[in-house]
């Protein structure tokens, strides 16, 4: 980005590489748009089958309900765009961290400032001072060790990665931020401990209270693209719409606001495709 797309929200350049990349896998781009409505933007790609599903060490932190007793953790998020820091700060708060949060960097100084976090998580992009700007202007007045600060960027190219750990972050955390890499960044920066949720295994959903429900097919496409894009006021607005479904509809959004709310976006499309399967 250019000084003019980070003040002005992007230059359009990003859509000209999105469309050439899905022509280039095979894809195709679309875009329906109308004037004071907005504008959707789209692709499909031809992608062959998973081979095995994904196992790991994730599965862990996707069952994390609490921090541990004992275990405190205050945080700073730092982002000029009001629902990524709400999304975040969400995030952290449901497990129990204090969070404060910060438009920009001068703000973030002086929330620093006034009081000393544990942690900071800090977007990169941001009008005036940046967020590697203002990371150095912390170093310089607090121990690195005292003060703890992510970097978080939409950008996931290895080198810029390897750039801000160089500059001085502990981390880095790639939008949208998945709900497990989060909470394994505070055990891995802060030794954090927490409370899982042991009962239910990491990959089943919720029991079955209500039956199945036909999901009209535009409602099941906005839930797996809410899901997949982690837009939870949009799963949300789908979740009121299935219970308008009658029984079968509430019992099954009850099921997925239960995922929801721990952000479970992979449950929730387990959940969705399960469904549509049936």
């Amino acid at each position: 980005q250019g000084e003019a797309g980070v003040l002005k929200e992007g230059t359009g350049l990003g859509l000209t590489i999105a469309r050439r990349h899905v022509a280039l896998m095979g894809g195709e781009f679309r875009l329906v748009s109308e004037p004071g409505r907005g504008a959707t933007f789209s692709f499909t790609l031809c992608l062959p089958e998973a081979s095995a599903r994904r196992e790991g060490w994730i599965d862990r932190w996707d069952r994390v309900v609490r921090l541990a007793p004992g275990c405190a953790v205050e945080a700073l998020v730092v982002d000029d765009i009001p629902e990524s820091r709400e999304v975040l700060a969400e995030m952290l708060g449901r497990i129990g961290v204090v969070v404060r949060t910060a438009g920009g960097g001068p703000e973030a100084l002086e929330r620093v400032r006034a009081r000393t976090p544990d942690i900071v998580f800090m977007d990169i992009h941001m009008p005036g001072m940046d967020g590697v700007e203002a990371m150095r202007r912390i170093a310089q007045t607090y121990d690195r060790e005292r003060v703890k600060v992510a970097a978080i960027s939409a950008s996931v190219l290895t080198h810029e990665q390897e750039q801000y750990l160089s500059a001085g972050f502990h981390a880095f955390l790639d939008k949208p931020i998945r709900v497990g890499r989060l909470y394994a960044c505070l055990a891995e920066l802060l030794g954090a401990t927490f409370e899982y949720d042991e009962a239910t295994p990491a990959d089943a959903p919720p029991p079955d209270p209500g039956g199945r429900v036909a999901l009209p097919e535009g409602l099941a496409q906005r839930l797996r693209r809410a899901a997949e894009m982690y837009q939870v006021t949009e799963l949300r607005r789908c979740l009121q719409e299935a219970e308008s479904l009658g029984p079968p509809g509430q019992g099954f959004a009850g099921r997925l606001r239960a995922l929801v709310e721990k952000f479970d976006m992979e449950g929730v499309l387990r959940l969705v495709e399960g469904d549509r399967e049936a």
